[in-house]
């Protein structure tokens, strides 16, 4: 099982850090560009398959320091992944990107 991993700052100003499929600790300012970068990785076409889902169940977590508070039920399928990644973000993202990307993947 993979998991997308999403680390929220301590400190004011610190970067956001993210890991997903394997990759490295990415680091962003915007707590958009780290949504927009799982958005990427998790519709890449090497990770579905023929059905347009995940070829590996996958997991979201986000951390706050070393503590998870919050992680999802492991799927294959990207529409829920991103729904629960929305869900989690709720607090740090945009009132427009949040009823943007609710709607795109509540379905």
């Amino acid at each position: 099982m993979k998991k997308i991993v999403v680390k929220i700052p301590i400190l004011c100003g610190r970067k956001w850090s993210v890991s997903a499929f394997g990759s490295t600790g990415n680091k962003k300012k915007k707590v958009s560009s780290i949504f927009n970068f799982i958005e990427k990785q998790v519709f890449a076409k090497n990770n579905l398959d023929f059905e347009g889902k995940l070829k590996e169940e996958t997991s979201v977590l986000i951390k706050d320091g070393k503590y998870i508070i919050n992680e999802s039920v492991s799927s294959n399928q990207p529409q829920y992944l991103m729904y629960c990644l929305t869900v989690f973000l709720e607090d740090y993202l945009t009132e427009y990107i949040l009823e943007m990307k609710e709607k795109q993947y509540e379905k």
